[in-house]
Protein backbone atom coordinates (compact mmCIF):
# COMPACT_ATOMS: atom_id res chain seq x y z
CA UNK A 1 0.00 0.00 0.00
CA UNK A 2 1.52 3.32 -0.99
CA UNK A 3 1.84 6.11 1.54
CA UNK A 4 -0.22 9.00 0.18
CA UNK A 5 0.38 12.71 0.61
CA UNK A 6 -2.98 12.96 2.35
CA UNK A 7 -1.99 10.36 4.94
CA UNK A 8 1.33 12.09 5.55
CA UNK A 9 -0.40 15.45 5.86
CA UNK A 10 -2.79 14.01 8.44
CA UNK A 11 0.03 12.39 10.43
CA UNK A 12 2.16 15.53 10.37
CA UNK A 13 -0.55 18.17 10.88
CA UNK A 14 0.49 18.80 14.52
CA UNK A 15 4.24 18.61 13.86
CA UNK A 16 5.99 21.62 15.35
CA UNK A 17 9.35 20.32 16.57
CA UNK A 18 11.56 17.22 16.30
CA UNK A 19 10.24 16.14 19.71
CA UNK A 20 6.77 15.79 18.14
CA UNK A 21 8.31 13.20 15.82
CA UNK A 22 11.00 11.54 17.93
CA UNK A 23 10.00 12.26 21.56
CA UNK A 24 8.78 9.74 24.13
CA UNK A 25 5.19 10.14 22.93
CA UNK A 26 6.10 11.31 19.43
CA UNK A 27 4.64 10.17 16.16
CA UNK A 28 7.20 7.39 15.64
CA UNK A 29 6.47 5.86 19.07
CA UNK A 30 2.73 6.07 18.40
CA UNK A 31 3.11 4.49 14.96
CA UNK A 32 5.26 1.69 16.35
CA UNK A 33 2.68 0.94 19.04
CA UNK A 34 -0.27 1.03 16.62
CA UNK A 35 1.39 -1.09 13.91
CA UNK A 36 2.72 -3.72 16.33
CA UNK A 37 -0.61 -4.04 18.16
CA UNK A 38 -2.57 -4.31 14.90
CA UNK A 39 -0.19 -6.97 13.59
CA UNK A 40 -0.49 -8.96 16.83
CA UNK A 41 -4.28 -8.79 16.60
CA UNK A 42 -4.01 -10.16 13.05
CA UNK A 43 -1.75 -12.97 14.25
CA UNK A 44 -4.29 -13.92 16.93
CA UNK A 45 -7.13 -13.86 14.39
CA UNK A 46 -5.11 -16.19 12.15
CA UNK A 47 -4.31 -18.46 15.12
CA UNK A 48 -7.95 -18.70 16.21
CA UNK A 49 -9.30 -18.99 12.67
CA UNK A 50 -12.06 -16.39 12.99
CA UNK A 51 -12.51 -12.62 13.20
CA UNK A 52 -13.22 -10.83 16.45
CA UNK A 53 -16.94 -10.96 17.39
CA UNK A 54 -17.61 -13.60 14.72
CA UNK A 55 -20.16 -16.27 15.53
CA UNK A 56 -17.76 -18.76 13.94
CA UNK A 57 -15.76 -18.63 17.16
CA UNK A 58 -18.55 -19.81 19.42
CA UNK A 59 -18.00 -23.21 21.01
CA UNK A 60 -14.57 -23.64 19.43
CA UNK A 61 -12.84 -24.26 22.75
CA UNK A 62 -10.56 -21.26 22.41
CA UNK A 63 -11.28 -17.56 22.18
CA UNK A 64 -9.81 -14.13 22.76
CA UNK A 65 -9.10 -13.46 26.41
CA UNK A 66 -8.13 -9.82 26.80
CA UNK A 67 -4.68 -8.31 26.55
CA UNK A 68 -1.55 -8.07 28.62
CA UNK A 69 0.84 -5.13 28.78
CA UNK A 70 4.39 -5.50 27.55
CA UNK A 71 7.19 -2.99 27.24
CA UNK A 72 9.43 -3.37 24.22
CA UNK A 73 12.71 -1.50 23.87
CA UNK A 74 14.26 -0.28 20.66
CA UNK A 75 16.80 2.24 19.51
CA UNK A 76 14.29 5.08 19.93
CA UNK A 77 13.30 4.13 23.48
CA UNK A 78 10.53 2.10 25.05
CA UNK A 79 6.99 1.48 23.86
CA UNK A 80 4.28 -0.15 25.95
CA UNK A 81 2.08 -2.42 23.85
CA UNK A 82 -1.03 -4.50 24.49
CA UNK A 83 -0.46 -8.13 23.53
CA UNK A 84 -3.68 -10.07 22.85
CA UNK A 85 -4.22 -13.38 24.65
CA UNK A 86 -6.27 -16.47 23.97
CA UNK A 87 -8.12 -18.49 26.58
CA UNK A 88 -5.98 -21.63 26.44
CA UNK A 89 -2.64 -19.76 26.12
CA UNK A 90 -1.69 -21.51 22.89
CA UNK A 91 -1.16 -18.24 20.98
CA UNK A 92 2.55 -17.67 20.29
CA UNK A 93 3.05 -14.21 18.74
CA UNK A 94 5.67 -14.10 15.99
CA UNK A 95 6.32 -10.37 15.61
CA UNK A 96 7.10 -9.89 19.31
CA UNK A 97 7.62 -13.31 20.84
CA UNK A 98 6.86 -14.29 24.42
CA UNK A 99 9.71 -13.18 26.66
CA UNK A 100 11.12 -10.82 24.02
CA UNK A 101 11.86 -7.31 25.29
CA UNK A 102 14.05 -5.94 22.46
CA UNK A 103 12.29 -4.88 19.30
CA UNK A 104 14.35 -3.32 16.55
CA UNK A 105 11.84 -4.06 13.80
CA UNK A 106 10.95 -0.40 13.26
CA UNK A 107 14.10 1.63 13.61
CA UNK A 108 14.41 5.31 12.85
CA UNK A 109 15.74 4.66 9.36
CA UNK A 110 12.62 2.65 8.48
CA UNK A 111 10.30 5.46 9.55
CA UNK A 112 12.34 8.22 7.97
CA UNK A 113 12.01 6.64 4.54
CA UNK A 114 8.23 7.11 4.79
CA UNK A 115 8.63 10.85 5.26
CA UNK A 116 11.04 11.38 2.38
CA UNK A 117 9.06 10.00 -0.54
CA UNK A 118 8.78 11.83 -3.85
CA UNK A 119 5.18 12.85 -3.14
CA UNK A 120 6.28 15.32 -0.47
CA UNK A 121 6.61 18.93 -1.64
CA UNK A 122 10.15 20.14 -2.32
CA UNK A 123 12.10 22.06 -4.92
CA UNK A 124 11.94 20.29 -8.27
CA UNK A 125 15.68 20.75 -8.85
CA UNK A 126 16.65 19.23 -5.50
CA UNK A 127 16.85 15.49 -4.82
CA UNK A 128 15.47 16.15 -1.32
CA UNK A 129 16.75 15.42 2.16
CA UNK A 130 15.68 13.09 4.92
CA UNK A 131 14.67 14.38 8.36
CA UNK A 132 18.29 14.28 9.49
CA UNK A 133 19.31 16.55 6.63
CA UNK A 134 21.12 13.91 4.56
CA UNK A 135 20.80 14.15 0.79
CA UNK A 136 18.62 11.53 -0.88
CA UNK A 137 20.60 11.73 -4.12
Amino acid sequence: MPITSELLDELLKDYKSPDDMFGDDGLLQQLTKAVVERALQGELTHHLGYEKHSSAGQHTGNSRNGKSKKTIKGKRGQVEIDVPRDRDSSFEPQLVKKGQTRFDGFDERDHLDVFTRDDLPRDQGSPGRDLRGRSLA
